[in-house]
Order: structure tokens, then sequence, then C-alpha cells
């Protein structure tokens, strides 16, 4: 009896484990993220394999590639998932989608917030969910 209900016991763990929700800088810095939704907007831009990733870095740096501009800035977090994130510049060439560069940007800079939650990363401003990424492999 003693084996099942330890069994049962490590059942329950391992299933709320699956489903828990990080603030961990740790789970933030040591992925590349890859945008999948803006301001509630899907894109099609957002589904080609190398463009809109990010990846925040230790010393508080992050560095992104949109679709054909890279950007820069940092960032500092605190306790329960709190973040600001400064901008600190991109390159500027011409794109068709830059609208969404820029937009992603603002976004970016207006955040207060993030989870982690099943390899995604959903940032707040306020009780506003503003992008969701995904853990990124890059092939």
């Amino acid at each position: 009896m003693k084996k099942i209900i330890l069994l049962f016991i490590s059942c329950i763990m391992l299933i709320s484990s699956c489903n828990s929700v990080s603030t961990s800088l740790t789970d933030l810095e040591s992925s590349t993220w890859k945008l999948l939704e803006l301001n509630g907007i899907k894109d099609s831009t957002f589904t080609v394999s190398s463009f809109f990733t990010m990846d925040f870095k230790e010393g508080n740096s992050l560095f992104g590639i949109g679709v054909c501009n890279s950007f820069f800035g940092k960032y500092e977090a605190g306790e329960n998932g709190a973040i600001t994130i400064d901008m600190k510049g991109s390159t500027m060439a011409m794109c068709p989608e830059n609208n969404l560069e820029q937009s992603l940007s603002i976004v970016l800079s207006n955040i207060d917030s993030f989870k982690i939650k099943k390899n995604k990363l959903y940032l707040y401003e306020g009780n506003n969910n503003t992008a969701i990424f995904e853990k990124f492999v890059k092939q």
C-alpha cells in the first residue's frame, strides 16, 4: 500500500511540474525565444525560422533579430517575474515588414513582467499579454 501511495504522490508531482509557471532568470536566459504572437496578432512572418528571435544574456544584455534588422538593449529583472527592457538600438535596413519590427520594439519597451510556461515566454504590460514567444531550437 505504501508503494502505491508513493507512486501516486510521485505522479502528481511530475504532472504538476509540467504545468508550472516560472519566473526564473535561468529559464529566461537559457534559451533563444521565437515570436509567435504580438498584441494578439499571429503574422505569417513570425513562422520563418530565422525571423523574430530574441536572446536574454547574462549581464542583462538583450539581442534579437527581426525581419532584416537586428536589435539590442538591456533588461532589468526583479522578483516574481518583474522585468523592464531598455531598447538601446537597432540596425536601420529598410524592409517591407519594418512596421512589425517597430511594433515589437514598442512592446518590449513597455513590458513590466514575464512568465514562462510549457516552453513559452509570455510578456505582459500590466495584466495584458502583449507578446508570446516559444523556445527556439536552431536547425
